[in-house]
């Protein structure tokens, strides 16, 4: 139970980093914005990580790996192309949507 509390902890921190990022973006504070996604990479490595453990350790919770990736490459794809508003939108309408669906079941 307790890890099902830390991991809740951990996905409502991201999407509040998230949220500030994704404003910067939409403000057109671009290199504020990349700075603040750089610096999201690593609690956001770490979650992942966490899902997976806690996914493979208890069988919850539901979540599509592959969908991760994909939203995922894709929100690299944008930041390749310097589409900082593809980038916001992927993180701030799909990642976000995955993350409080997952964070629903625990």
């Amino acid at each position: 139970m307790g890890e099902s509390i830390n991991l809740k902890q951990q996905i409502q921190q991201i999407s509040e980093v998230i949220g500030k990022t994704t404003e910067l973006f939409y403000t057109q504070n671009e290199a504020q914005g990349y700075q603040a996604f750089g610096m999201l990479l690593k609690p956001l490595e770490d979650l992942l990580n966490h899902l997976f453990v806690t996914r493979a350790a208890e069988d919850k919770p539901e979540f599509d790996e592959e969908e991760l990736v994909r939203l995922l490459t894709e929100a690299t794809g944008a930041m390749e192309t310097k589409d900082s508003v593809l980038l916001a939108d992927i993180l701030q309408y799909d990642f976000l949507d995955q993350l409080e669906q997952i964070s629903a079941q625990l």
